[in-house]
């Protein structure tokens, strides 16, 4: 008898195996193929918030009709990570934002069973199921989140381009008004008669300093006699009157 239940026991065990066998190939395949999306997008699982970027995309990949057949597991602290769903993510362990997951767990909705997707060193796994904590998990199931932000990246920046500069305004043109037409006729003649009597004074100058220059020579020419006759007289005089006054002056004070 004691036989008997071990050999159904072994049995059962078997069954399990064999059945669970097939569905953990299938999951290991889901997490590589994921994992290669990420990378391709070229994101790292590396991180805490890479390793949430795969388990999120596993789950997303996996849903159901009408609701997701896989979720995250929600965690307000522990090793966790805040994914948004504008693709953002930031690690736990920085942040107090209490809408994180846990990093590698993945949820069955129906049974509220789960699963570790990956090994200790990372590599693509699907160890379980979980069966003791289906309380939990269903009580912390949180759908995934469209992986398609972070899948497809951040978008490029648009260059800055720098506003072309304005070219060069034209210098403003600048119109003189017109002069007045003016009759010059009028000016002209009046320069005429100031030259003309420049000329005339001009003329009447001359005459008058020749005329001056004439009366000198003149008047040089009839003084020259009288200058002349007073040389005549002064060499007489200091010739023959002068010798003869000093004699009798000298004469007188002798006697």
């Amino acid at each position: 008898m004691k036989l008997r239940s071990i050999l159904y026991t072994v049995y059962g065990i078997s069954l399990v195996v064999a059945l669970a066998a097939p569905a953990a190939a299938q999951g290991v395949d889901d997490v590589t193929r994921a994992k290669a999306q990420l990378e391709a997008a070229g994101v790292s699982v590396a991180t805490p918030c890479g390793v949430t970027m795969l388990t999120n995309l596993v789950a997303w990949n996996l849903r159901g009709v009408g609701q997701p057949a896989f979720g995250l597991l929600h965690k307000e602290i522990g090793h966790r990570a805040v994914l948004k769903a504008d693709g953002s993510c930031i690690d736990g362990d920085v942040t107090r934002d209490p809408d994180g997951v846990a990093t590698d767990y993945i949820i069955e909705r129906a049974s509220g069973d789960g699963w570790d997707i990956l090994t200790s060193w990372l590599a693509p796994s699907w160890q379980g199921p979980e069966t003791v904590f289906t309380a939990r998990n269903w009580a912390d199931f949180r759908d995934p989140l469209d992986p398609a932000p972070y899948l497809r990246g951040a978008p490029p920046a648009p260059a800055t381009i720098p506003p072309a500069a304005a070219p060069p305004s034209a210098p403003p043109i600048v119109v003189l008004p017109s002069a007045p037409a003016c009759d010059l006729s009028g000016l002209q003649l009046q320069i005429g008669q100031l030259a003309a009597g420049f000329t005339e004074h001009a003329r009447a100058t001359g005459d008058g300093l020749a005329s001056i220059n004439q009366n000198v020579t003149d008047g040089r020419n009839e003084a020259r006699p009288a200058i002349q006759a007073l040389k005549t007289v002064a060499t007489w005089t200091s010739k023959y009157v002068l010798p003869a006054v000093g004699g009798w002056l000298a004469a007188k004070r002798v006697g």
